[in-house]
């Protein structure tokens, strides 16, 4: 049970991971300079660390100009999406070194169910907590089009691009774990 729980856990963060940053293929984590956990964001529970996040990205918000050009607007909304990703990326990572570094200190015969689950609890409420940013941030941006005359579908794109990343990030992750 331990180890269908842990490889449940393991193909979650792996696949949220994916799913965020195409690009973003760690080659081993036990080489990589991202192994250090920023204490600062370990020590925020997951619902104080997604309020730091809004507050930094409704700050960037607050400086929006109403009267910008499309193109401006998708930038600013753009580097917004960037920020988000960023900050989750960095809180997905830490959650993967802390099981990863769990699991290297305890073995899997050791390994508690309990903190799985807990592992498993703190993925899905990242999941969660991206996904509503994502539609907050998204929501301000096509309020912001339609008050500047331009059509919500410009917005679309960027909603398309989060899905499409999820699913070309689970194709590849898939293949990984055939191989």
């Amino acid at each position: 049970m331990k180890k269908i729980m842990l490889g449940i856990l393991i193909v979650q963060i792996v696949l949220f991971v994916v799913l965020l940053s195409i690009d973003f293929k760690p080659k081993s984590m036990a080489n990589s300079p991202s192994r250090t956990i920023d204490s600062s964001i370990r020590k925020d529970s997951p619902s104080q660390a997604v309020l730091n996040q809004s507050t930094f990205i409704e700050e960037d918000i607050v400086n929006l100009k109403n009267d910008d050009g499309l193109e401006e607007i998708k930038q600013k909304y753009r580097s917004l999406f960037t920020k988000l990703e960023e900050t989750t990326s960095t809180r997905l990572l830490n959650l993967m070194v802390a099981v990863f570094d769990e699991f290297q200190e305890k073995g899997i015969e050791n390994q508690s169910l309990l903190s799985m689950t807990d592992y498993y609890q703190e993925f899905k409420d990242l999941e969660d907590e991206t996904d509503q940013e994502f539609s907050r941030i998204y929501e301000e941006m096509k309020t912001e089009l339609k008050n500047n005359g331009y059509s919500i579908e410009d917005a679309v794109e960027f909603r398309l691009l989060y899905e499409q990343k999820k699913k070309k990030q689970l194709e590849t992750f898939l293949e990984q774990f055939n191989q």
